[in-house]
Order: structure tokens, then sequence, then C-alpha cells
């Protein structure tokens, strides 16, 4: 059954909103009818989206009203996005918090744990309740908890990624290295390449976890490009003047960097 498609077809899967959800799977409002963003109807069923992510062009929705994790097939006609399928995939033990895929796995937090679904069973990777967030890729996935921690998934145990748990009931959100850093209550997060951003509820903020080595490189090259015009030499040191060889190889190096 192809349902309504109001999207162009350039849209993102990934990048709806729950609200954009609703109006691609909703019933047309009329005056008469005022809009309703609580459920939706799909093939005779109403469906409250609580938690989504894509898989290549298949939008994986959590549904808070039945506990359970849909798979809706998309297409693209006049230029427009369209839900040709929609399956029940599996039964979750309560609501979604959060749900993330890579390429042959669906990741799920409840407030039972962390699940994965894959070769079309849901398993429980970890049992906690303070789980909330969860992002993966091919590569990793990480999960940020309630007690103020950052976790990433290795050989089905969690490992701490950043973050040190609360002293007393004190909540704070410090910068700092991997096991220095406080996050005061990590919720949502998403990976963008190797690093991890983590949306800090309880402080307001959004942080990002990445690795040192990047930003040292980072602030080599541009103490190489400051060098080689002798900007701000007075006050950062840069008192010797730098022979053209010198200021060459220093511009390679920046030109290399930005290739």
């Amino acid at each position: 059954m192809v349902e309504q498609g109001l999207l162009p077809a350039d849209t993102n899967p990934a990048s709806f909103t729950k609200q954009q959800l609703m109006t691609l799977l909703g019933e047309e409002n009329t005056a008469e009818q005022p809009t309703n963003f609580s459920t939706v109807k799909i093939n005779g069923y109403r469906l409250s989206p609580v938690a989504l992510t894509s898989v290549n062009a298949d939008l994986i929705v959590a549904d808070g009203s039945s506990n359970s994790l849909w798979r809706l097939k998309t297409s693209t006609m006049n230029n427009t996005v369209h839900v040709e399928e929609s399956s029940v995939l599996c039964s979750v033990p309560t609501a979604a918090r959060s749900i993330s895929a890579s390429s042959n796995s669906i990741y799920i937090t409840t407030s039972t744990g962390l699940h994965v679904y894959e070769n079309g069973e849901l398993k429980l990777m970890k049992r906690d309740s303070d789980l909330y967030g969860v992002a993966a890729n091919d590569s990793q996935v990480v999960v940020s908890s309630n007690n103020g921690l950052v976790y990433k998934v290795h050989m089905g145990e969690l490992q701490v990624l950043s973050g040190m748990e609360q002293p007393g009931d004190s909540i704070q959100s410090m910068d700092g290295f991997s096991r220095t850093a406080y996050h005061a209550q990590p919720g949502p997060i998403c990976l963008e390449q190797n690093s991890v951003v983590v949306c800090d509820v309880a402080s307001l903020s959004i942080r990002i976890i990445t690795s040192i080595q990047p930003l040292l490189e980072y602030h080599g090259i541009i103490s190489n490009l400051y060098q080689a015009f002798a900007v701000h030499s007075d006050n950062i040191g840069f008192r010797t003047v730098l022979s053209t060889s010198a200021i060459v190889d220093k511009m390679t190096s920046v030109c290399n960097y930005l290739d």
C-alpha cells in the first residue's frame, strides 16, 4: 500500500523529526480536523513514534503504543518520498528511549537496558536501567547513561569512553580528558566519523568527545601558517626570522594538510 508522500525526494530519512514522520504517515488534515501529532495511522494501525533511525532508504521506527519496532520501506515517485510497505520487526520489553543502526544491526535502549536486533532476533546485550542514548555505525557503538558516563561497546561489553560518576549528590559538567571529564546527564548521542557528540541534558549543553591527536595536528598546522607569515610573532614567541626554504617547507605542510 502506497501511503501519502509529502517530503521532497532529497530529504534524508535520518533527519526526520517526529513531527515530519507523523506528517508523512498521517491522514490529510482539514479545518474541521485539527492536527494531532500524538498518533498516526498506517495501514489502519495507529502508530506512535518515540524514536527513529534509518537503514539505507528504510525508516526504522520505535512505536510507543505497542512497544514494537517497525520497518517502513520508502521509495521515490514524482519527486516525492512515499512509504510503500510497513512491517513489524519485533517487540521490545518497554518503550524505546533511543535507536540507532549500522548496516547489519539495530540497537535500542529501553528501561531494561541495551538491546540489539539482528538476524531477525532481538537480544539483550546489557541490562542497565540507566542507559539512555545510543549511536552506531559500522565501526563502533556508543551509549550514554544517566549515571554521567558515556560507554563504547566492545565485544558485547560496555567500556567507559568518557566521564566519571558524579561525586555525592552533585551534578556538574566539566571538560577534561577521557576519564577526568564530567557529564552532568548525557542523553541523546550521535557519531560523527570517530567523534561522539553528546547532548548533556542537565547542563543544557552539547559536548564532543574526540581524539586529541587530530586537534594537535591542527594546532601544529596553524602554528606553521602563523610562522610562515609572521602572524602574532611578537605575542606567541616566534621571534626568529625564517629562511625562504623554511617558509616553503611550512607552507607545504599546510597545503598537504588541507588537501
